[in-house]
C-alpha cells in the first residue's frame, strides 16, 4: 500500500487529494509518523 517514502524505511500514501500520510509498517503494525498537506515544506522526520 502506498509508495516508497522520501525517508529510508518509510512509506507514503496520498489521500484526500492534497494530503500525504508518512508511515512505517511491519508484519502487524502501521505507525503513522506524520500527516502533511502537499504544499507544506518537508521537515526532518525522526524515526
Amino acid at each position: 500500500m502506498g509508495r516508497s517514502g522520501r525517508v529510508k524505511g518509510t512509506r507514503e500514501l496520498v489521500t484526500w487529494a492534497n494530503y500525504i500520510i508518512v508511515y512505517q509498517e511491519n508484519d502487524n503494525t502501521v505507525r503513522i509518523l506524520r500527516i502533511l498537506h502537499a504544499a507544506q515544506q518537508w521537515s526532518e522526520i525522526k524515526i
